[in-house]
């Protein structure tokens, strides 16, 4: 059902929500009932006064600032007595809630036009779709299948072993074969998910590949892997899981387990999940715990690194989850999974940090609005995407 803006009941409505959001008293199925109001609307283009804002990004800007500046003297005021003072630092992004922030500066955003006749029309950006599931399998007879043109639930038989696509994984069948590798590879833009017939999982990221055995009765599974790519290993100690990624070989020992291993990336990093692993490198040996991460770089040397392990492995729950992150690794997350590329002016220090989450569904534009809020200006051609201070 469509919304009537000229509504008096429902402008009341809207007002006395508004109220108790700024006082922090409104409850969740309140905050559910203001974001259904807003989402029903959200693809109509709204009339924006001349005397407000000149372009889209000016008048969210100021709508945000508005926000955060109620936020902040409501929370000052409310914590007057103890002598707390309570800032917020809009160079961070709004962990957790910055869905419920946008749903607010929209729905101010109409609830302030609608009192307004001076107008005129601002159109939405050329929109950038995100990534989606795919990848492409290379059997080792040398022939590409594409996983994006089968259907689900599609079946074959790949090198003498069945195999089926069940939603964005492919799902390889036991066999007696040995020594049979496939490579998987993902462009920018794509995501998917290997199970092998031990149960093993493997999560492959974008931008990556991966050589895996599609059997599992050699002596040892070797897999190599380049890019990312998330691990849940069925253990076996007779038939050991060794990932070879640029010099290190990492074991397993029952294992849940991040590797990141990028080509642009100055460093290496395996995090560990669940389980134990073994790390191998020319120069050492490192058995790592639950929650250490270590990093190494073309010397091959392991250091201990300290890292948030929800935000390493966030991307297999398709979010962006960003804590403490450089400008530069943000670009390079954006360049991986919309398939664009992203130019940082000079002007701006690449490694100021940013905190913060966003799902991975949105189109690119969404999360450019989310980063301005921090204060970083974006412009968009084609496919290029200019940080702009």
């Amino acid at each position: 059902m469509s919304i009537d803006f000229n509504n008096d009941a429902f402008k009341a409505r809207l007002d006395e929500l508004e109220k108790k959001w700024l006082a922090g008293t409104i409850s969740k199925e309140e905050m559910d009932e203001y974001a259904k109001w807003f989402n029903q609307e959200q693809n109509k283009k709204v009339i924006v006064p001349e005397d407000i804002a000149l372009s889209h990004q000016e008048h969210e800007e100021k709508l945000l600032d508005n926000i955060l500046h109620s936020i902040d003297i409501n929370k000052k005021n409310n914590n007057a007595n103890t002598g707390k003072s309570i800032t917020i630092i809009k160079k961070y992004w709004l962990y957790g809630s910055a869905a419920a922030v946008l749903v607010i500066v929209s729905l101010l955003f109409f609830k302030t036009y609608l009192k307004k006749n001076k107008s005129e029309i601002l159109q939405n950006d050329f929109a950038i779709a995100p990534g989606k599931d795919g990848m492409n399998l290379l059997d080792a007879h040398g022939k590409i299948i594409v996983m994006d043109n089968l259907q689900n639930h599609w079946k074959s038989n790949i090198d003498g072993i069945a195999v089926e696509k069940h939603n964005s994984a492919i799902i390889f069948g036991k066999n007696t074969l040995s020594n049979v590798y496939n490579t998987a590879t993902t462009t920018k833009g794509q995501q998917f998910q290997i199970v092998l017939p031990d149960g093993t999982k493997i999560f492959l990221n974008s931008q990556s590949s991966i050589k895996f055995p599609i059997s599992m009765n050699d002596a040892y599974r070797f897999v190599e892997l380049t890019g990312e790519a998330y691990f849940e290993v069925h253990h076996n100690e007779k038939n050991p899981f060794i990932v070879k990624v640029n010099g290190i070989e990492v074991k397993d020992i029952g294992t849940k387990f991040n590797i990141e291993n990028y080509s642009d990336d100055s460093n290496s990093m395996v995090t560990l999940l669940e389980g134990a692993i073994q790390a191998t490198s020319k120069l050492q040996i490192i058995n790592l715990k639950p929650t250490e991460t270590i990093s190494w770089d073309k010397r091959f040397y392991l250091n201990y690194v300290n890292v948030d392990t929800a935000s390493v492995v966030a991307w297999t729950r398709k979010e962006f989850s960003f804590n403490n992150a450089t400008l530069k690794t943000i670009a390079q997350q954006l360049e991986r999974w919309y398939n664009v590329d992203v130019v940082i002016s000079n002007k701006i220090d690449k490694n100021t940090v940013f905190s913060g989450g966003i799902p991975m569904n949105q189109n690119l534009q969404e999360v450019l609005k989310v980063l301005s809020y921090s204060g970083i200006h974006y412009k968009i051609n084609d496919k290029t995407i200019y940080f702009l201070p």
